[in-house]
C-alpha cells in the first residue's frame, strides 16, 4: 500500500484491513518522511547533474543547441569553475604614500 492511498482515503481502517496493512502511525510517519525526502531529491537537481547538462550544451551533445545557447553554457560553466576571477589574490599590506597633499586643497 502506497502512503498517499492511505492517506487519502476516507475509511482508512477498512483499507487498512483489505489490504493486509500492519503499519502504526510511527511506522506511517517515518514512510511519509522518507517519501517526502525521496520525492524532493528526485525534483531537484543536483550540481553534478546540472554541470553535466551545461557541458552537453557547450559540447553540442544537446539537440537543437545553437551557438548562443553553447556559448551561455560555456560562461556558466566557466562561473562554476571561477575560471573567469582573478586568482591572484592580494593579502598582503602595501604602504600607499601619496605626495603633493598640500595641492590637493588649495
Amino acid at each position: 500500500m502506497k502512503c498517499c492511498d492511505y492517506l487519502t482515503n476516507n475509511n482508512n481502517e477498512k483499507k487498512e484491513k483489505k489490504l493486509g496493512c500492519n503499519q502504526n502511525f510511527e511506522n506511517l510517519s517515518d514512510t511519509i518522511n522518507k517519501q517526502t525526502d525521496n520525492n524532493i531529491k528526485n525534483t531537484i537537481a543536483e550540481k553534478n547533474e546540472v554541470l553535466k547538462c551545461l557541458t552537453e550544451i557547450m559540447r553540442g551533445d544537446a539537440k537543437d543547441s545553437n551557438i548562443k545557447e553553447r556559448l551561455k553554457a560555456a560562461e556558466l560553466l566557466g562561473k562554476a569553475y571561477s575560471i573567469f576571477s582573478n586568482k591572484e589574490k592580494s593579502e598582503s599590506n602595501k604602504n600607499v604614500i601619496i605626495f603633493g597633499e598640500n595641492e590637493l586643497f588649495d
